[in-house]
């Protein structure tokens, strides 16, 4: 019988009376069906014409219902009918309506590779953002298929992971791989890989953390959703980076398996973020969707963790070694006792392992030789026998706000009162979690409406990226270098003059006070369409600048100094703010301040909702 079965009798049921009941019913109108066809604006998002069996099955739902139907009693059978391409359809139908049994060898590829008979649950993981590819800047999503090993053992690296992302050519540069994904002009598909694949790359070498967000999906619902991975695998989808992303292709499995509408038809923007939000129940009452939330840290949280657990004799004479390059290697087993000595080689063979991964291939010989050695007085001593420290959990993103932000309040600037309006395409701010050290936002806005009910922009920012190195373990040759970027406009008073075009960026340090608190300084170089005392004058400026950002629960402050400097004419404009946030569940929070600029101060009330 294969993967489909129904009782003997009805056996005779005919095409036509199959067919007859789907209209009766308006079966291609479903939303499980419109579903599996992706199917918005009353056509087909897959491009791929292997996806549909009837002619017009793009544009038809009804149409390809009805080739679906009739392809069941064709007479192709085995891996290459379309019982087998197609399974989720035919089990979907098969629940809606009576199908009949059919004389089939069976789907073989198919029921090997989707292993339902060692399937425990699938999760789905969101992959912190990665500075290094404008893509990945907001994060990645996929989901991964966790498998039960015959003697219990962990397989977790060889679960199935499935991506979906751009088919971008190799050596695209970075302007025409934002245009082109901005516009539509690249194909995406689906691809499937064991998940060691996905680790090796996200947590080993681009040094990401993954929070694993374990699916609540009955037996019926997983095996939908893989048979439905199965039908995609391949298939050929049009890309947009700022909607038709992975976060939004995810949350369209998560729907059709639930039977809950997650990714709206017409968004202009879906974060890969916004998934977990609505999986945990920002956008109604689903929380029951997520069994549990694990951590997967990257190989360098790893590192940092286990070298931080050194004592300081240890970690000075992991620091010799790396710094002579394993000539100290000899003198660290001499002069440290034998669990002082297995304590350090531990997490010098971690270091190594940590540097491996993300080598240039010219230092690979050396570092795999230095690895052996390392490797070589470890064996040497005995067993550990102390319990490991797993590295602590990391706030999941769905214990932050969601991505899109619009907050309005009050701003007295010298007693003269305005209203102030902000909007955020995407906001991932250093107040809600200080000890990410990363901030990004984009499309950030904000307006000022004065008295008489002129209207001015205060500020707005195409882009505005932050990267704190705060960690403060002390790894011989760790970068603590921070730095910042900042494309848009600001305007240098809070009630005159018209916003300005500005390129800003800098470096400088930073440090981590205890858990949630973050202090750092910057130096930062500002080149500006027009200064205070020339309008019409292009301006380079210096700005130096301390801050500090703090959180306890729902409470946060922020307080940053600057001053900028105007070299040639001999100007400096100091800059001051002092914000305290409150924060009433995810979606909303309280904004209070005082800010100084340009010889002005200024007193701010406002709120701002998130989704």
């Amino acid at each position: 019988m294969g993967l489909w079965s129904a009782p003997a009798a009805l056996a005779e049921t005919t095409l036509a009376e199959l067919q007859a009941s789907a209209q009766a019913r308006s079966l291609h109108e479903a939303p499980t069906w419109r579903r599996l066809l992706y199917v918005r604006d009353g056509a087909s998002e897959v491009i791929s014409t292997d996806f549909f069996l009837a002619a017009d099955g793009a544009g038809d739902p009804a149409a390809e219902l009805a080739a679906t139907l009739a392809a069941w009693y064709g007479d192709e059978v085995g891996d290459a009918s379309p019982r087998c391409r197609f399974p989720a359809r035919y089990l979907w139908l098969g629940r809606e309506l009576a199908l009949p049994p059919r004389p089939d060898p069976g789907c073989v590829a198919f029921e090997r590779w989707a292993g339902f008979e060692r399937l425990d649950s699938i999760s789905a993981l969101m992959v912190s953002g990665y500075l290094g590819n404008p893509a990945s800047s907001f994060g990645h999503s996929l989901f991964k298929l966790n498998r039960r090993a015959a003697n219990g053992e962990d397989i977790r690296l060889l679960d199935t992971s499935y991506s979906f992302g751009a088919l971008v050519p190799k050596d695209e540069n970075v302007i025409r791989y934002v245009y082109r994904g901005l516009t539509g002009a690249y194909e995406a598909g689906f691809t499937d890989k064991l998940y060691y694949a996905r680790d090796q790359v996200y947590t080993r070498t681009q040094f990401r953390d993954i929070w694993e967000y374990r699916l609540a999906l009955d037996p019926q619902q997983q095996r939908l959703l893989v048979s439905h991975l199965w039908e995609v695998l391949g298939r050929k989808y049009t890309y947009r980076f700022l909607s038709r992303n992975c976060g939004y292709r995810m949350a369209e499995l998560v729907a059709l398996a639930t039977d809950r509408e997650l990714a709206p038809d017409e968004v202009a923007w879906y974060a890969p973020a916004e998934l977990f939000h609505d999986l945990m129940g920002v956008a109604g009452d689903h929380g029951a969707s997520v069994a549990g939330i694990g951590f997967i840290p990257s190989s360098q949280r790893v590192l940092h963790h286990r070298f931080a657990s050194l004592r300081p004799s240890e970690q000075a004479a992991v620091n010799r070694v790396i710094a002579s390059e394993g000539v100290a290697l000899a003198a660290l087993v001499t002069e440290l006792s034998p669990t002082a000595a297995r304590r350090a080689l531990d997490v010098l063979v971690v270091y190594y392992e940590y540097r491996l991964a993300a080598h240039d291939e010219a230092a690979e010989p050396a570092l795999r030789k230095l690895k052996d050695r390392v490797l070589l007085a470890r064996l040497a001593l005995p067993v550990s026998t102390e319990p490991e420290h797993p590295v602590p959990m990391l706030p999941p993103v769905s214990d932050r706000h969601p991505p899109l932000a619009f907050g309005a309040g009050l701003r007295a600037v010298d007693g003269e009162p305005q209203v102030t309006l902000r909007t955020t395409g995407h906001l991932q701010d250093l107040a809600d979690d200080p000890a990410s050290g990363t901030e990004l936002a984009v499309g950030d806005i904000e307006l000022a409406v004065a008295e008489g009910g002129d209207v001015a922009v205060d500020r707005f920012d195409l882009i505005r990226v932050r990267r704190l190195q705060s960690s403060a373990v002390g790894i011989h040759g760790e970068s603590r270098r921070s730095w910042q970027v900042r494309f848009g406009w600001r305007r240098d008073s809070f009630s005159e003059g018209d916003a300005r075009a500005e390129v800003a960026g800098g470096v400088g340090r930073a440090t981590l006070l205890g858990e949630a608190t973050l202090a750092y300084g910057m130096l930062d170089l500002v080149l500006r369409d027009g200064t205070p005392a020339d309008e019409d004058a292009f301006a380079a400026l210096l700005q130096p600048m301390l801050g500090v950002v703090t959180r306890s629960g729902r409470f946060s402050l922020e307080l940053e100094v600057a001053d900028r400097a105007d070299l040639g004419a001999g100007r400096w404009t100091p800059r001051g703010r002092l914000a305290a946030r409150w924060r009433s569940g995810r979606q909303a929070e309280l904004q209070a301040g005082v800010e100084h600029l340009a010889g002005e101060d200024a007193i701010t009330l406002g709120v701002v909702g998130y989704w």
